[in-house]
């Protein structure tokens, strides 16, 4: 029944939840610069009106120019899966797609509310 554990390669899957202007998505692209310590190694998907435009290439903040796709409807399950491999292909193996939100996946135009039966 048990055994030997050994350790297996893994992608870090996380999300980051909280109040609108918490910064969630300014946390994101930290700790994406702390996996890959490359800003060029990060995409991200923005469903948010462009929001995280506001973000590239901070001196204040300390940020720097990441891949960016603007995410518009609709938000169909396979248009995010789509997004995510052409992310996952532009930054390579070593780097982080950052999806900034889910939540339209759920409950907007071409979600799962929409189209389920």
């Amino acid at each position: 029944m048990f055994e030997t554990v050994t350790r297996k390669k893994a992608k870090l899957r996380l999300a980051l939840t909280g109040v609108s202007g918490a910064g969630k998505t300014l946390s994101a692209l930290y700790i994406a610069y702390g996996i890959t310590g490359d800003w060029s190694k990060i995409a991200l998907i923005d469903t948010e009106h462009e929001r995280a435009r506001f973000y590239a290439d901070r001196s204040d903040l300390g940020t720097g120019e990441f891949l960016y796709a603007p995410f518009e409807p609709p938000y169909s399950p396979m248009r995010y899966k789509e997004f995510v491999l052409q992310g996952a292909l532009a930054v390579g193996s070593d780097g982080v797609v950052i999806i900034d939100s889910f939540i339209h996946a759920w409950n907007n135009t071409g979600g799962i509310l929409d189209i389920k039966p």
